[in-house]
């Protein structure tokens, strides 16, 4: 029956695979070179695809594409490759679940901080029963409402599972007789409300407050700092490996790239890069009005980011590589809004700051090479 289940098993994902690799060939590459091009004359294309083919079909227009931005280098990620093979293996699916639930983020941070690293949750729906920041059951949903501190006029509201590039989230303002009431339909906030939104399994957080520095790339959106962390194979430390600063568009409540809003790059120390981009790889040095080709931007305390975000790493001891979304409070001090489990996005950051995993590129392939049976996305427990 094991023998059985496991071809059924290897079957699927293959086919699976093959699925998700011509969509993304057909479309999102598509949409790439159409609006950015591709680089024709690649003189190091063939050692690319030797390197990269162990794990599997590469698709040269990864390369010609990526390169136009970061330059012919052998470390170039495949996309498909990293999204079928790579993530799987070093992201095991059977335990990805629990892991990604937002309102668990707390409960499962708490041993390495001793704090709460998230914005301030005032309710949490966790398979239907309603819980307060302390994980005590609520009874009394709207009561609960009521009692949130008069001092907090903005409230978000979003799905704690299955959420991405910020769909399907719902932002409340108070209003002058103290009321939350939903900024897009003016609905009041309430139990029935929620429900009848979101079902079950999602948070209702305060909307935090983002320091001076976040805010003057644009003053609608909370923006922030995706950082890419790979807990190593060989010596099991958490290590930044990548970073962006994604931008909302002015006007727009979310960072979201798939919003209208764009990202740059963040140098080892900090540095923004000279110029944003879109999803799409479309490169534009001025932005909400910023030129960054002539500006230069630091951001505050980033040796203290990359610590947090290896510290939240450490705390997901069944993934290896992990991309956190980090804000700035008024403080300059990062908080945590979500880790990326899967769709890691590896080409966000290949349209930017450098090849996705950079030193780490040869240990992964030779990892996942070994490992090459577990990149699949089934998980049957026996």
């Amino acid at each position: 029956m094991r023998k059985i289940i496991n071809a059924i098993n290897s079957v699927y994902d293959k086919l699976i695979s093959l699925g998700v690799r011509i969509i993304v060939e057909r479309r999102s590459l598509a949409k790439i070179i159409a609006h950015s091009g591709k680089n024709k004359k690649c003189n190091g294309i063939d050692k690319w695809e030797n390197k990269w083919k162990v794990l599997g079909h590469v698709n040269k227009d990864y390369y010609r594409i990526f390169s136009q931005y970061i330059g012919e280098d052998v470390n170039i990620v495949p996309d498909d490759i990293c999204h079928n093979v790579i993530e799987p293996i070093l992201n095991p699916k059977r335990y990805i679940s629990a892991y990604e639930d937002k309102c668990l983020f707390d409960k499962m941070l708490w041993s390495s901080f001793n704090k709460n690293v998230t914005p301030t949750t005032y309710i949490r729906n966790i398979g239907g029963a309603y819980f307060d920041n302390n994980y005590h059951l609520i009874t009394q949903v709207d009561s609960c409402i009521n009692t949130i501190p008069v001092s907090v006029n903005r409230l978000i509201i979003k799905k704690s599972i299955d959420s991405s590039s910020g769909r399907g989230i719902i932002f409340c303002n108070r209003d002058k007789d103290g009321i939350f009431r939903d900024s897009s339909n003016n609905t009041e906030l309430s139990e029935q409300y929620l429900t009848q939104i979101f079902i079950k399994d999602f948070v209702v957080q305060e909307l935090m407050s983002q320091s001076s520095f976040m805010s003057q790339f644009c003053k609608t959106s909370v923006n922030t700092i995706r950082i890419a962390v790979y807990r190593s194979v060989k010596t099991n430390r958490p290590t930044v490996i990548n970073a962006i600063m994604r931008i909302g568009k002015d006007g727009s409540l979310v960072d979201n790239a798939h919003a209208g809003g764009m990202f740059v790059s963040i140098s080892n120390d900090g540095v923004l890069g000279k110029y944003c981009c879109t999803q799409y790889g479309v490169k534009e040095t001025t932005f909400n009005g910023i030129n960054y080709s002539k500006k230069s931007f630091a951001i505050p305390n980033y040796n203290e980011i990359k610590k947090f975000a290896e510290q939240v790493a450490n705390a997901i001891p069944h993934h290896r590589l992990l991309a956190l979304d980090i804000a700035l409070d008024n403080n300059n001090k990062p908080v945590l809004l979500e880790y990326n489990i899967r769709g890691y996005g590896v080409w966000a950051f290949q349209f930017t700051s450098g090849s996705g995993f950079g030193e780490y590129t040869d240990e992964i392939i030779e990892y996942c090479t070994q490992h090459r049976k577990e990149a699949t996305r089934v998980s049957v427990l026996f």
